[in-house]
C-alpha cells in the first residue's frame, strides 16, 4: 500500500468515526428532553464537580503505576515521574484525535523518546490497554449476580454474563499462542504474535506483578463508578453508588469501541440505556454522561502543557536524565 493510500485510509477511518459520534449523539439528544438536561446542568453543584475533576486527575497515578509494572514485565524501566507525564500526554491526544489509538501512539512515542525500544514501547501500551480490559471483565464476572437482575430480559442477562466469559477466554487464547505447534508459529506474522502472547501471559497471569496489575485495573474502573456517582449527586440525579459501580463497566466497554471520537456518542447512548434500567430518566442520564465526558476532557488538558513544555515533537530524544527544551 502506498503512502497516499495509507493516508486516505486513515482519513476515511477518522471521518467515519466523527460521523458515528455525531450521529449517535444526535440520536440520543433527540430522544431526550434536552430542556430537562439543560436544567440539570445549570443546577450542578460546583464543589462536587470540582471533586470529580480532582478524582479523575488522580486516576493517572494508578494508571502510571500499572504501565510501569507492564514495562517491568517486558524488561524495561521507567521512573514514575516520566510515566505519569507520558500518561497525561496520552490522555490529551486520546481526547483530541479522532481515535483513541492516537493517545496510545503518543504515549508509545514518548516512551520511545525515553530510550525504550519502539517495539517494546508499542507493546507495553497495547498490554496496558488489555490489562484495563481484563480489570473490567473481572468486575463484570464478580458483579454479574447483582447486575443481571437489573436487566429486563433474560436474553440481555445471558448476554451480560457471556461478556466476561468470552472476553476472558479470548485473553487466555491470546496468551497461549506461543504454545501452538512449531510449524504454525514459524509463519512470520504468527511468530510475532507468539512473542506478544508470551508477554501478555506474563503481564496478566504469570508475572511477578500480574496480581498488582489487575488490582490497579480493577481499582481504576471502580473509581470511575464513584466519579459518576459524584457527578450524579452534583446534578441531583437519583441513582445509588451501587448502581453506578454495577453499570459503569458496561458503559466503559461500549465507549471503548474504536468507532467514535474518544467515546463521544457511544458513551452517551450506553449510559442512557444502562441507567434507564435503574429508572434514571434519559435526560438525567444524558446530563451525567455529558458532564463525565467534559471532566475526562478537562483531566486530559495537563497533557497538552506537558507535551509543549518538554518538546516531544521537535526536541532531542530523551536519555535517562531529564532533558529540558531549548
Amino acid at each position: 500500500m502506498t503512502l497516499g493510500a495509507k493516508v486516505r485510509s486513515v482519513l476515511t477511518g477518522n471521518i467515519a468515526r466523527i460521523v458515528i459520534s455525531l450521529c449517535v449523539l444526535w440520536f440520543v439528544v433527540s430522544q431526550s428532553d434536552i430542556a430537562v438536561s439543560e436544567l440539570s446542568l445549570r443546577q450542578a453543584s460546583a464543589p462536587l464537580l470540582a471533586l470529580a475533576v480532582v478524582a479523575m486527575l488522580a486516576l493517572s497515578l494508578p494508571h502510571a503505576a500499572r504501565w510501569i509494572l507492564v514495562l517491568g514485565e517486558l524488561g524495561e524501566s521507567l521512573d514514575f515521574r516520566r510515566a505519569l507525564r507520558f500518561v497525561f500526554v496520552g490522555y490529551f491526544f486520546g481526547q483530541m484525535l479522532p481515535s483513541s489509538v492516537g493517545g496510545d501512539a503518543a504515549r508509545a512515542w514518548c516512551a520511545y523518546r525515553a530510550r525504550i525500544s519502539p517495539v517494546t514501547a508499542a507493546t507495553s501500551v497495547v498490554l496496558d490497554r488489555l490489562s484495563a480490559f481484563a480489570g473490567v471483565l473481572l468486575i463484570l464476572f464478580v458483579v454479574s449476580p447483582w447486575l443481571t437482575p437489573l436487566l429486563p430480559f433474560s436474553a440481555k442477562q445471558w448476554a451480560v454474563m457471556l461478556i466476561p466469559v468470552t472476553g476472558a477466554a479470548t485473553l487466555v487464547a491470546l496468551s497461549g499462542l506461543d504454545y501452538l505447534p512449531r510449524f504454525v508459529v514459524s509463519n512470520p506474522l504468527l511468530g510475532r504474535l507468539a512473542g506478544f502472547s508470551a508477554s501478555l501471559r506474563r503481564v496478566l497471569f504469570t508475572g511477578r506483578s500480574a496480581l498488582a496489575t489487575i488490582a490497579l485495573s480493577v481499582g481504576v474502573q471502580l473509581a470511575l463508578g464513584v466519579i459518576v456517582y459524584v457527578i450524579a449527586l452534583s446534578l441531583d440525579v437519583s441513582v445509588g453508588l451501587r448502581e453506578c459501580l454495577l453499570l459503569m463497566p458496561l458503559v466503559t466497554l461500549v465507549a471503548a469501541l474504536p468507532i467514535s471520537i474518544a467515546g463521544w456518542g457511544l458513551r452517551e447512548g450506553a449510559m442512557v440505556v444502562a441507567f434507564g434500567y435503574v429508572q434514571v430518566p434519559p435526560p438525567a442520564a444524558l446530563a451525567v454522561s455529558l458532564v463525565f465526558g467534559l471532566i475526562v476532557l478537562a483531566a486530559s488538558l495537563p497533557g497538552a502543557l506537558l507535551w509543549w513544555r518538554r518538546g516531544h515533537l521537535h526536541g532531542e530524544r530523551e536519555s535517562g536524565v531529564e532533558v529540558s527544551q531549548t
